[in-house]
C-alpha cells in the first residue's frame, strides 16, 4: 500500500488526492477483511503525506 502511494506522489498527485485514493482503498480492504476474504486490512497501518495548509491572504479595500 505504501508502495503504492509513492506511486502515486510520483505521478505529482496532490497529498489531499493521494489520501482521497487511499480513503477509498481502505474502505474497500476494510470490507474485504468484514467479509473474511483477507485476514487483516493492510492499508490499517499506512503512513500517509502530510497536508500543508497555507494561510488564506484576504485583500482589503485599498
Amino acid at each position: 500500500v505504501e508502495q503504492w502511494l509513492r506511486t502515486l506522489r510520483a505521478r505529482g498527485l496532490s497529498p489531499a488526492s493521494q489520501i482521497r485514493y487511499f480513503s477509498v482503498l481502505r474502505g474497500a480492504l476494510e470490507q474485504a477483511e468484514r467479509w473474511e476474504l483477507i485476514a487483516r486490512n493492510p492499508a490499517a497501518k499506512a503512513e500517509l503525506p502530510r497536508v500543508r495548509y497555507e494561510e488564506t491572504h484576504i485583500p482589503t479595500a485599498a
